[in-house]
C-alpha cells in the first residue's frame, strides 16, 4: 500500500512543494534529482520492455496458421473456384460468369449442405447470399449522342435504388447486414444493394430464376456471393468465403475472392491456455505502460516542464505506440 502511495502521490511532487520558497539554485538541484531518479529506472524499464516483447512474439508464434488451415482453404478453393469445367478466376465477361454459376458453382454448393455427411466443409445455415450493386440509367453524360449512359463508378450519386426485375421483384436496401468487401485497388463495396438468400438444397433452381428474371444486367457493377462453412474435423473451424466480381462499364468482369478461417472454440488445451495467459499478461503490461506514461506526464506538468516532457524523443515514441495500441484494441 505504501508503494502504491509513493507511486501515485509522487515524492518528487512532495519535494517541489517543500521548495516553493527556496532559491533557483535549490530548485535546479531538485530538477536534476528528478532526472537522475527517472534515468535510474531505465534499466528496470528496459527489462520490462524486453519481457513485453518476448510475450508479444510468443503470442504471434502461437497464433500462426497451422497446417489444418491450409488444408481447409485449399479444399474450398479446389471445390468452388478451380474446377476444370469452368474456373472462377478465368471469368472475363458476363457470359463467363453465368456459365460458371450454372455449372461449377451450383454443383459445388449443392454438395455442401449440413445434411451431407460426406461433405468436408458444410455451409452454415444451408444458405448462401448473392448481392448485387447497380448504377442508374443516365448516371453519366451522353455527350450529346442521345443514348443511355451507365456510369462506371458506383457511389451515392450514381447508385440505383429503384426496384427492378420481373414485376420489380428485387428491391434496394441500404444495409444488407453483410460485410464491407474490398475490390480492385482496395475499393470498398459497402453494405448497400439488392440481395437474395438462396437455400443450398434449391441452389440450381434459384440461380436459374435470378438469371431469368434479370438479376444481372447492364446496370450491374458488382456481384458479391458470400457464405460461411463449418469444419468439425480440425478443431471446429469456420471459414467466411466471399466471392466478388466487378462488372465494368466496358463489359468486362473481374473476379476476386477471400477466405477467412477461424477457430470457434479457443483455450481448450494446455497450449491454448498458455497463450491465454500470455494475452492477459500483455493486456496488463499495456495498462502499466499507459499508467506510467500518464503519471510521468502529470509529474512534469506539475513541475512546469510538460512541453519538455512531450517533446522528448522517447516520449514521442511512447505516445505513438500508445496511440497504435488503442487503435488496435
Amino acid at each position: 500500500m505504501n508503494t502504491l502511495k509513493r507511486t501515485v502521490f509522487s515524492q518528487r511532487l512532495e519535494a517541489i512543494k517543500a521548495l516553493e520558497n527556496k532559491t533557483r539554485e535549490e530548485k535546479a538541484t531538485l530538477l536534476a534529482a528528478v532526472e537522475t531518479q527517472r534515468n535510474a529506472r531505465l534499466v528496470k524499464d528496459l527489462i520490462i520492455h524486453i519481457v513485453f516483447f518476448v510475450v508479444f512474439v510468443l503470442i504471434v508464434v502461437l497464433q500462426l496458421n497451422p497446417q489444418s488451415l491450409f488444408i481447409i482453404n485449399t479444399s474450398l478453393k479446389n471445390q468452388i473456384l478451380f474446377s476444370q469445367d469452368s474456373q472462377y478466376l478465368e471469368i472475363n465477361n458476363p457470359s463467363d460468369f453465368i456459365t460458371y454459376l450454372n455449372s461449377t458453382f451450383c454443383d459445388s454448393i449443392s454438395e455442401m449442405s449440413l445434411e451431407n455427411n460426406e461433405a468436408m466443409n458444410k455451409i452454415i445455415g444451408n444458405v448462401i447470399r448473392i448481392r448485387t450493386a447497380r448504377v442508374k440509367p443516365d448516371s453519366c453524360s451522353d455527350n450529346g449522342f442521345n443514348l443511355t449512359c451507365y456510369s462506371n463508378n458506383y457511389d451515392k450519386e450514381t447508385k440505383d435504388r429503384s426496384p427492378y426485375g420481373t414485376n420489380d421483384m428485387y428491391t434496394y436496401t441500404s444495409n444488407s447486414h453483410g460485410s464491407y468487401v474490398f475490390g480492385h485497388n482496395q475499393y470498398v463495396w459497402d453494405r448497400s444493394g439488392y440481395y437474395v438468400d438462396i437455400p443450398v438444397s434449391n441452389v440450381k433452381t434459384e440461380v436459374s430464376s435470378l438469371i431469368d428474371n434479370g438479376f444481372f444486367d447492364i446496370q450491374t457493377r458488382s456481384v458479391i456471393i458470400s457464405f460461411s462453412t463449418l469444419n468439425l474435423n480440425f478443431q471446429s473451424r469456420t471459414s467466411v468465403f466471399t466471392m466478388l466480381t466487378e462488372w465494368t462499364a466496358s463489359g468486362s468482369v473481374n473476379p476476386y475472392y477471400s477466405i477467412r478461417t477461424y477457430r470457434i472454440q479457443l483455450y481448450m488445451d494446455a497450449l491454448d491456455r498458455f497463450r491465454g495467459f500470455l494475452e492477459v499478461s500483455f493486456f496488463i503490461f499495456i495498462l502499466y505502460y499507459f499508467y506510467y506514461f500518464v503519471n510521468e506526464a502529470r509529474i512534469d506538468f506539475k513541475l512546469g516542464r510538460f512541453k519538455f516532457y512531450i517533446s522528448h524523443f522517447k516520449n514521442i515514441f511512447d505516445l505513438i505506440n500508445l496511440t497504435g495500441i488503442i487503435q488496435e484494441i
